[in-house]
């Protein structure tokens, strides 16, 4: 199973950050990060995906990655999204990936 190869203080500050402006996503790691092949200035890719619907885009794609380009994260992060990356990309991280956020989702039983 792969682990997040990432410093504790930054993985909180991430996901502080997928939780207040992707709060709905599911996001998942992958790449160096997860493949033990991670050094110090490592980027982090991220892929976030609608749990319900992986083909609809995310709508607030664009503030999540501004609000972490303005963070104190000093690693680069590569944020994508699921609906827009072409279906051989999806096969290569559905391989090898560590889930970051998964929302919780309603079940059908839970409606009103």
């Amino acid at each position: 199973m792969p682990a997040l190869d990432l410093p504790p203080a930054y993985q909180r500050l991430t996901q502080t950050l997928l939780a207040r402006y992707a709060p709905d996503a599911e996001v998942w790691a992958y790449g160096s990060r997860i493949h033990a092949a991670a050094h110090s200035g490592s980027d982090l890719d991220l892929v976030l995906r609608n749990p319900i619907h992986p083909n609809q885009a995310q709508p607030r794609l664009h503030q999540l990655t501004d609000a972490i380009e303005e963070s104190h994260l000093p690693i680069l992060v590569h944020v994508h999204d699921w609906a827009l990356i072409p279906e051989h990309f999806r096969r290569e991280i559905e391989r090898a990936h560590v889930a970051l956020q998964t929302p919780r989702v309603a079940s059908v039983a839970e409606e009103p």
